[in-house]
């Protein structure tokens, strides 16, 4: 019965394992980054040490130093994939967790299987001082700690104190499913986050934090073709000149602070978006904030001249069948630099006799 039971705890282990092995080869593919492979060796270690105690191959001294040395290589690798400047706190954490205990292994006063678990406990210490604090994950990552921390309580109880009570048994089998459950759950988090700013990165400006030029195009196109938006065309006046005598960063700030309050007045209704420089767009696609796109548009300039230091030329067009988006974007465009043309600090909306005036320069 025992044997059998420990036969389907330890292959859910393996399948936990496999699955974040996957993870970590596809984060490597991902980012490039060596430490993967670590983790990806700590992982492919801890799968044979899970099979080896399942088949009884090797000695307890073999599966003492597998177990440290995957418990070493995955929390290097999870600690790695939060922090880029990590080269010296991996050294400390390998000094102090492998070489310090390893003068004790040779030592003649520690068993040589003790100083093992002298070993395993030293990198548990260190986790939760060094690499904890640094998890996002934290309270998952120091609970999947303490669970390792019981497990090596528990492998000192069986194989030293020879307690072989059906509960630590139990204990000594169940465990392991739930710290690899709880080690997955980080990675899932772990990977589902990086993936995101991976798709972030390609999808949103990196200064204002707005969708960037090719996913506001892409908005555009797709509410066209829906049919019912307002392309919202906006450009800072005087930006040039905000640069030239406040310097960059100035500029670089009132453009933060005006792509804030446009996230605000989209929110829910719409879309915002940097398309270049100084201009910002809004995709209105709600259709009671179309009906009153002047007033909208009047209170979203309003706001940024209250609320910053800079104003708003804004021009705007309302999708019509059989204009496409290209077009309806360029007519947007034509109504922003008639705002400027004819004052700055106002709002234009679109008119076909703007196709005739040759306002832009």
């Amino acid at each position: 019965m025992q044997i059998t039971f420990q036969f389907y705890t330890i292959t859910i282990c393996c399948i936990l394992l496999i699955v974040m092995l996957i993870m970590a080869l596809r984060l490597f593919r991902l980012r490039k980054k060596q430490v993967y492979l670590i983790l990806t060796f700590g992982l492919i270690l801890a799968v044979v040490y899970e099979v080896l105690k399942m088949t009884s191959i090797g000695s307890k001294s073999l599966l003492h130093i597998a177990s440290a040395i995957m418990f070493m290589n995955i929390n290097i690798g999870i600690y790695a994939s939060y922090l880029n400047k990590i080269k010296r706190s991996i050294i400390y954490y390998l000094v102090t967790a492998i070489f310090i205990p390893l003068l004790l292994f040779f030592s003649s006063s520690f068993h040589a299987d003790l100083s093992l678990f002298i070993i395993e406990l030293a990198a548990v210490c260190i986790s939760w001082i060094l690499i904890s604090p640094h998890i996002d994950e934290m309270i998952k990552y120091r609970l999947s700690l303490i669970i390792y921390s019981v497990i090596i309580v528990i492998n000192i109880e069986t194989d030293h104190l020879w307690r072989t009570e059906k509960w630590i048994l139990i204990a000594n089998d169940i465990l392991p499913i739930i710290y690899y459950s709880i080690l997955l759950l980080i990675f899932i988090e772990r990977f589902l986050t990086m993936f995101q700013s991976v798709v972030d990165s390609s999808l949103i400006d990196g200064l204002t934090g707005l969708y960037n030029r090719k996913a506001i195009s892409a908005r555009i196109k797709q509410c066209v073709e829906k049919g019912g938006c307002v392309i919202v065309f906006t450009d800072i006046d005087n930006f040039k000149q905000l640069n030239d005598t406040l310097g960059h960063h100035a500029g670089d700030a009132a453009l933060k602070t005006v792509a804030e309050i446009l996230q605000e007045e989209t929110d829910e209704i719409g879309f915002p978006g940097r398309y270049g420089g100084e201009e910002l767009i809004a995709v209105i696609d709600d259709k009671d904030t179309i009906s009153r796109i002047e007033e909208w548009a009047e209170n979203f300039r309003s706001r940024v001249e209250r609320e910053s230091n800079v104003t708003l030329s804004i021009g705007f067009s309302i999708s019509r069948n059989g204009i496409s988006p290209e077009k309806l974007l360029e007519q947007a465009d034509l109504g922003m630099y008639s705002a400027k043309r004819s004052g700055k600090n106002k709002i234009v909306a679109y008119k076909d006799e703007l196709d005739t005036e040759g306002i832009k320069d």
